[in-house]
């Protein structure tokens, strides 16, 4: 390996370098997105109850839960400002 490394010269040290960096990324992002924290059960429950009987306490609530909480609480509270949905 180490020869192989050497008759590549500066670039492939380069190179080795960066396969590291990404590959350092892609864990990072594989441990980070888990299903379990992106999308947890709790966030489900609390998004059919919005559905079932939707309150501004209820949305509010949802941005505690994850990430995603947060997103779905904008998008109810956009499409409750426009009668007509997104436009």
């Amino acid at each position: 390996m180490m020869s192989v490394m050497q008759a590549g010269g500066f670039l492939m040290w380069v190179i080795l370098l960066c396969s590291m960096a990404a590959l350092a990324v892609i864990i990072e992002r594989t441990l980070t997105l888990r299903p379990s924290k992106v999308i947890p059960n709790a966030l489900t429950e609390k998004v059919d109850q919005l559905v079932a009987a939707p309150s501004a306490n209820n949305i509010m609530r949802l941005s505690e839960h994850s990430p995603l909480g947060s997103d779905l609480c904008s998008c109810f509270t956009l499409s409750s400002t426009e009668p007509h949905g997104f436009t």
